[in-house]
């Protein structure tokens, strides 16, 4: 009688698929279930990508090359050299999602037996990729009640063994969504070191995006951009504190990295001459790639709000793409006296009208909703 192998009965299951056919049942009775189970990125697929596959006119799709096409690796080695970091296109392998790229990175670096160290609440299929490749997972745990903080490092370096081989540090974190703090991540540099100095060939794997570990992110581990919400000031000041530009901007043109500059004023006029001043110090510096966000909610109140949107088209006088961010937010919530779960028709109009207004971005909570307006915007301004 055939049977499982060891490997295959030793995997553990995934909790998503035990909870999702109890999910299905429950919204078949009409039970509300509100999904936290899919880490769905909140922006619309780019309408480039998706006119390319409406325009494919070949009537066989053949395989691709299984290192990936040889001019996207290439174009990965360029963006990678912008960081100082050397990859030459046949050191790269294009994987269909992140989970393949987490595995086959396991699979090449671990021995059966070698231990690898995650701080949990964790992504479950960090397990499951652990057991296809024999190795053991030992975790530290992050609790609720320090916000999800990284564990003290002596945690770490109680972990630590002679068969430690890695350290996983995902940031934001995936499940939790806690971000890890500049405090957090020097001493997460210290347990860095630690394990270099313990395991030289371990492998570290941080991914995070924020202006509070800007540097040391991009210098070390190549994020790709930084998105400031203090109009460069590097605190979170409301009126803004200008002192601290300087080195905010010079830090930015620095690490050549592409920059969104959103706006905490109140009104248009202060946006649009605050936009001007520091667009045009930030081109003095060097810094190309420049988005515009006009930070709505931030500083403003709700009549605020709504007067910045009605006259937003005047701030493409900047020549600079526009990112717009109003899903579910309290200017939609409130004054339609809802709450924000049910803010969703409402942030499709408020979608609509930033589009019709020159938004190039949205960031957005419901992707196909978002892209559906993008297309019917898009097809009516042709």
């Amino acid at each position: 009688m055939p049977t499982f192998s060891e490997r295959g009965a030793g995997m553990p299951s995934s909790p998503i698929r035990k909870l999702a056919p109890f999910a299905a049942a429950a919204e078949g009775e009409g039970v509300k279930i509100y999904h936290l189970n899919i880490g769905q990125p909140d922006i619309p697929t780019p309408e480039k990508a998706i006119e390319a596959i409406r325009r494919i006119s070949r009537t066989t799709l053949e395989y691709s090359p299984s290192q990936g096409f040889l001019s996207l690796r290439q174009a990965f080695s360029r963006y990678y050299s912008r960081y100082g970091i050397t990859v030459d296109p046949e050191e790269i392998i294009v994987t269909s999602g992140g989970s393949f790229a987490l595995l086959f990175t396991f699979m090449s670096c671990l021995d059966p037996g070698d231990e690898i160290i995650i701080p949990e609440p964790s992504y479950a299929n960090y397990f499951s990729f652990a057991k296809s490749a024999g190795a053991v997972v030992r975790t530290v745990t992050s609790r609720i009640e320090d916000g999800f903080a990284l564990p003290p490092v002596e945690e770490f370096e109680k972990m630590i063994t002679p068969k430690t081989k890695a350290i996983l540090i995902c940031n934001t974190n995936n499940p939790t969504g806690g971000l890890y703090s500049p405090e957090e991540m020097q001493r997460l540099r210290h347990a860095l070191q630690i394990i270099r100095k313990c395991q030289p060939q371990a492998i570290i794997s941080v991914d995070t995006f924020r202006p509070t570990v800007a540097r040391m992110v991009v210098e070390e581990f190549g994020v790709a951009i930084i998105n400031d919400v203090s109009e460069g000031t590097g605190a979170m000041n409301i009126p803004p504190q200008d002192d601290d530009t300087e080195d905010m901007f010079r830090m930015v043109s620095a690490l050549g990295v592409p920059y969104v500059l959103m706006s905490v004023r109140p009104d248009f006029t202060q946006t649009l001459k605050t936009f001007a001043r520091k667009v045009n110090r930030l081109r003095a510096l060097g810094v190309k790639d420049i988005i515009l966000d006009p930070g709505f909610g931030f500083g403003k109140t709700l009549e605020q709000n709504y007067a910045l949107l009605a006259v937003m088209e005047r701030l493409q006088v900047m020549q600079l793409p526009l990112l717009v961010g109003v899903s579910r937010k309290s200017m939609a919530y409130r004054l339609l006296e809802c709450s924000p779960a049910e803010a969703l028709n409402a942030s499709t109009v408020l979608h609509t009208i930033a589009l019709e207004k020159g938004a190039s971005i949205l960031r957005v909570h419901d992707v196909r909703e978002a892209v559906e307006v993008c297309r019917i915007v898009e097809k009516m301004n042709r």
